[in-house]
């Protein structure tokens, strides 16, 4: 319910921004329509239709003159026809269809500054500096010379404030050199550093470059060794095969050092205990699992207006620049296409995100606002960016584009969305099974 409620606001939003600007312009709108095909519902209110439809992946604002049928089997007065869209000015055309996009922009553009205001839940560590705690001796951080206590201030020179920064640049660096300051004492130094790349998304993985984190067990997958085996929510694993376990990021290490039964000496209750396990070797990730996660604290922060205001914009500018580096890194090969997810991959993340809190929906809500904005800005037919170009495309002619050359745009931008639509339903069908 969530997921359609989120779905149906940003869809709305963005129709308005057409709706909205296309009466301004003395358009005629016939229709309003939030999703696709038949009408659930309808309503009438002067010379529109605002409708509810059956499939609620879309919408749409029908406009008159938008197909020339619209003109064809009628006579119209002059009146009637300076409304309709086709017979406007380019320029006001370009703004009916750019605003769409734009009211994306604007939702995020609001809706960022209202966690920090409202106050959101976050790990304890990721405003905090990136201090290493921990350093796995043979990993990369070790042999770029890092060492416990070490902080790092920069990535190829950009800036870097806390982990929350660490973490965007690691994720976004995927299999790609990145050249660390490092600050130790009162001096500094540089430390190369190459994240590895997910199996399942293609994004860039650290894990030899985390902030401190106990050995105490958060969450455990169900029906995984350590479920099986009887470890619980809470426990804290001190050692593995009698070697002492002092950091969260050491049981993933032990466990790759050989196959077969290990055991897990754990403490609960202020008592400690031995349990016999067996790892389970996960061919994607190419390491042996017990099937745990590690017990994060977590505080609520809250800001207050002004500042609210500032972060909330940062947030928006640094998300709009990700989204951009993560296109680019798709069409030059640096990330995976099965980072790519779909309406079921957005199904989940909003059920996720309403069990950790109505800030974290806001959050979704504005992040997929401005994805939604940037994709609708991409030069495909069918979408607005493209009908943006071949209004340039018209203005540069002189005359509108013959029929036969705006059908073929549709049919290849056609062609584009629904192999697009393909690829994501595979990925999200895929996580799934995986």
């Amino acid at each position: 319910m969530v997921f359609i409620i989120v779905l149906g606001v940003l869809i709305f939003v963005h129709e308005l921004g057409h709706f909205a600007v296309a009466k301004y312009f003395d358009v005629k709108v016939e229709k309003f329509s939030l999703g696709f095909g038949p009408a659930l519902f309808s309503v009438k209110r002067g010379e529109t239709e605002y409708m509810l439809s059956a499939i609620p992946l879309g919408g749409y604002v029908k406009m008159f003159g938008e197909s020339r049928e619209d003109e064809k089997g009628k006579e119209w007065s002059a009146w009637e026809l300076e409304r309709a869209f086709d017979r406007k000015p380019i320029y006001q055309r370009v703004l009916i269809v750019a605003a769409g996009p734009v009211m994306n922009f604007i939702l995020a553009f609001v809706v960022f500054p209202l966690p920090y205001m409202l106050g959101t839940s976050m790990p304890a560590f990721l405003y905090d500096e990136a201090r290493l705690e921990y350093v796995d001796k043979g990993g990369q951080a070790d042999k770029g010379g890092m060492k416990a206590g070490d902080v790092i201030i920069e990535a190829d020179g950009e800036k870097i404030e806390n982990w929350s920064a660490l973490n965007k640049v690691i994720l976004l660096s995927p299999g790609k050199e990145i050249i660390f300051t490092v600050k130790r004492d009162a001096e500094t130094f540089k430390a190369p550093y190459t994240p590895g790349k997910s199996a399942k998304e293609g994004m860039g993985t650290a894990d030899d470059i985390l902030p401190s984190s106990p050995p105490v067990v958060g969450a455990l997958a169900p029906g995984m060794p350590a479920d099986v085996a009887g470890l619980k929510k809470g426990d804290r694993i001190t050692a593995i095969d009698g070697v002492e376990i002092s950091y969260w990021y050491q049981i993933s290490r032990e466990m790759a050092k050989k196959q077969g039964e290990r055991v897990v000496t754990y403490v609960r209750d202020g008592k400690t205990m031995d349990v016999k396990l067996t790892p389970k070797f996960d061919e994607e990730a190419k390491r042996q699992l017990i099937g745990i996660n590690p017990l994060i604290e977590t505080v609520v922060k809250k800001f207050g207006f002004v500042e609210s205001i500032k972060l909330g914009m940062a947030e928006c500018y640094e998300q709009t620049y990700l989204i951009f580096k993560f296109i680019k890194g798709l069409f030059t090969g640096l990330y995976s296409v099965k980072a790519l997810g779909g309406p079921i991959m957005i199904a989940q993340v909003t059920g996720s995100a309403t069990s950790a809190g109505f800030t974290k929906v806001l959050v979704l809500v504005a992040i997929i606002s401005l994805n939604l904005g940037v994709l609708n800005l991409f030069p495909i037919p069918v979408l607005d960016g493209g009908v943006v170009v071949m209004l340039i495309a018209e203005k540069l002619k002189g005359a509108p584009l013959s029929d036969r050359l705006v059908m073929m745009f549709q049919q290849i931008g056609f062609a584009m969305i629904i192999a697009l639509i393909a690829l994501v339903m595979w990925n999200d069908i895929w996580r799934i099974f995986s």
